[in-house]
């Protein structure tokens, strides 16, 4: 089993996970930077969705606003001496990570504490503080131990599919697949943007891209988590071997284990990783040969939907551009 590096359409980094932005505003410059207004509207929206949520906000000790982007709002609070993280999502879309927590809890699939929520807001632990979890950081991420805890981790979540399997069970409407944005028409979409849209080579591809996305729903489909980082990674404070949980949920959806594996073992250094691949176990290698073709192709899709071309599409762009791509495809077609 070979899960190189991964030729992925998005990245975690600090600005998507809910605690990577903590530690930092906790420095006095950073907080110095909170004007009046902003501390007064932050409290009148804790306040409002903690009374939502039942509590009595008598007792709201500080708000502390971490970020608010595309509509989601973030804040560092303490209701009666206990500090939390509450997390308030300004879309439907964004909110389907409260029904992401229900879900894995019912499926029991570790996540970080949820102490309360509504349909677009979640209360969390605060990380920072917690006596059983501590934030990862860089240097975890190449540790074998770390990556023995993070296959487990991941084992549990796609072995946990049997409530979820093709979204049948009304808890994972939410679900999506990354493939679904692979059609004819955005296959000839990417082609058009590379000057190949006159290509019999893309037309071909374009044609077979329904059969190849059925390939892939055949698969072992299951749970996936698809963009992993160390910043969205919590290990255990305390507990001999390190234990894992995974958070920041707004991409789960349904796919194959062997895209997910990949996915995260292209995030983790050296001896992680091996011990990662030692400690999961084998996937299907049919899935590794739909992945060579459909991982780039979903990358290069996104990024054509962007103003600007992301840098983690370029290696993507360079299999369509030399070629690379029709030969995953002639691959994949030996397989079907």
């Amino acid at each position: 089993m070979n899960w190189q590096a991964a030729i992925r359409p998005r990245r975690s980094n600090g600005a998507n996970s809910p605690y990577g932005y903590e530690t930092r505003l906790r420095s006095a410059p950073l907080r110095q930077h909170l004007v009046n207004d902003d501390l007064t509207d932050s409290t009148e929206i804790v306040r409002v969705a903690l009374e939502k949520m039942g509590f009595d906000t008598t007792h709201l000790r500080y708000v502390v606003p971490i970020r608010e982007r595309h509509g989601n709002r973030l804040f560092r609070i303490n209701l009666e001496g206990s500090p939390y993280i509450l997390k308030e999502f300004g879309d439907p879309e964004a909110a389907s990570e409260v029904w992401a927590y229900s879900l894995l809890e019912d499926l029991e699939v570790p996540t970080v504490r949820v102490i309360a929520r509504t349909d677009d807001t979640l209360l969390l632990e605060d990380l920072d503080v917690s006596d059983h979890l501590r934030l990862a950081n860089e240097d975890d991420i190449g540790k074998a131990d770390v990556g023995v805890a993070l296959a487990e981790w991941y084992r549990t979540l796609h072995n946990a599919d049997s409530a979820v399997r093709l979204g049948v069970d009304h808890r994972s409407s939410f679900l999506r697949r990354e493939i679904d944005a692979l059609t004819p028409a955005s296959i000839m979409g990417v082609a058009a943007r590379i000057g190949g849209s006159d290509s019999t080579e893309w037309s071909i591809l374009a044609g077979n891209i329904d059969r190849i996305r059925n390939a892939v729903m055949d698969s072992s489909e299951t749970l996936t988590y698809n963009d992993f980082h160390w910043t969205n990674l919590a290990l255990s404070r305390n507990e001999r071997p390190v234990r894992a949980v995974v958070f920041d949920y707004h991409l789960l959806g349904l796919g194959m284990r062997y895209s997910d594996c990949r996915n995260v073992t292209g995030s983790l250094g050296p001896d992680a990783a091996d011990a990662f691949r030692s400690a999961y176990g084998d996937t299907d290698p049919r899935e590794e040969v739909l992945d060579e073709l459909v991982a780039p192709l979903c990358a290069l899709v996104e990024a054509f939907r962007r103003s600007r071309f992301p840098s983690w599409a370029v290696a993507s762009l360079e299999l369509a551009e030399t070629g690379e791509i029709h030969n995953r495809f002639d691959r994949v077609i030996e397989i079907l």
